[in-house]
């Protein structure tokens, strides 16, 4: 009975151990895969591109593979602690994704102002503003889209300092209410660590595509 017993424990590991290269073998051929998927759609909007040189403003295929991306990749492998927590995850996500919606507004607002202000047009109102973006949207905003709104590395570095701070503040300000004690305490862990490249990156793209949503006709939104 002993030895059968033996010869079962040592047949399981076995199999143990054939599944877990298995597994293995199955991750990085999806990895594979992804890289070459990826690599197809890099050189379709490359592609792209080249036929489209009139307006530095991305593409609706740039804007899905890079939203894409940012999501299912991105995303996950960040927050990979809290991955399996639905609800907390996508609370966390809802907070990072509204301060950045919220500035990114206040930035288009901002540029709106400096050109008019350039114009020598001054004292306008908020509804102003709204009806001077809809006429900037094509003919300016949209044409120089890179040169208004991405910044040199320093500027970069700032506007990632003020959003990191907006979003820390924002999930401190939720404890209690959409966060407890060590939800927070572990969310804070993650999106407080300034040289986390990983966050860095969402957060510049993140952004990059909410100045996308707002200047792009029709206007995309997100419910957060």
């Amino acid at each position: 009975m002993k030895e059968k017993n033996s010869d079962f424990i040592e047949l399981k590991k076995k199999y143990e151990h054939i599944e877990s290269i298995l597994e293995k073998l199955s991750l990085e051929n999806m990895k594979k895969t992804n890289e070459i998927i990826k690599l197809k759609k890099d050189l379709e909007i490359f592609r792209k591109k080249e036929n489209n040189t009139s307006s530095e403003f991305p593409l609706p295929d740039e804007f899905k593979y890079r939203w894409e991306t940012l999501v299912q990749t991105m995303l996950m492998d960040t927050f990979d602690i809290i991955s399996q927590n639905n609800i907390l995850l996508m609370r966390t996500i809802n907070i990072i994704l509204k301060n950045i919606i919220q500035i990114s507004k206040m930035k288009i607002n901002e540029k709106i102002m400096d050109i008019l202000s350039y114009l020598g047009i001054k004292n306008i109102n908020e509804i102003q503003i709204k009806n001077i973006f809809q006429k900037f949207k094509f003919s300016l905003l949209q044409d120089y889209f890179l040169y208004l709104f991405i910044d040199n590395n320093q500027k970069e570095k700032e506007n990632i300092s003020k959003i990191l701070e907006q979003i820390i503040k924002d999930i401190k300000s939720n404890q209690g209410y959409l966060f407890s004690n060590k939800e927070t305490e572990l969310i804070l862990k993650i999106i407080s660590t300034h040289d986390n490249e990983n966050l860095i990156k969402i957060i510049k793209e993140f952004y990059f595509l909410c100045l996308y949503m707002q200047i792009n006709e029709p206007q995309l939104t997100l419910k957060v």
